[in-house]
């Protein structure tokens, strides 16, 4: 995740830095979605067209594995995204 820094150490958070958290932790979690929305389109390409799941529940478990290795990469710093978007809507 992205982390939002106060201008002195230690110092009580202020409205200002509560907003850049807040918008930090929006823009990673809109990666994380935007990756899962890839990753998730990619395993479809890829896995046998037309072949049904090979157990009952499958695509249930290949979708929440999407998901969580969306949501991990975009917490580790994804692909810049989230900075990007932190970058655009926190400037002066």
């Amino acid at each position: 995740m992205i982390s939002a820094t106060l201008s002195v150490a230690g110092a009580q958070p202020t409205a200002a830095s509560s907003y850049n958290r807040r918008v930090l932790q929006a823009a990673s979690e809109f990666e994380g979605q935007f990756l899962t929305s890839v990753f998730g389109a990619l395993e479809k390409t890829f896995t046998a067209i037309g072949a049904p799941p090979s157990d009952p529940g499958a695509e249930n478990y290949q979708a929440m594995s999407m998901q969580a290795l969306g949501k991990s990469l975009a917490q580790d710093g994804g692909i810049g995204i989230a900075k990007l978007i932190g970058r655009h809507l926190l400037r002066p």
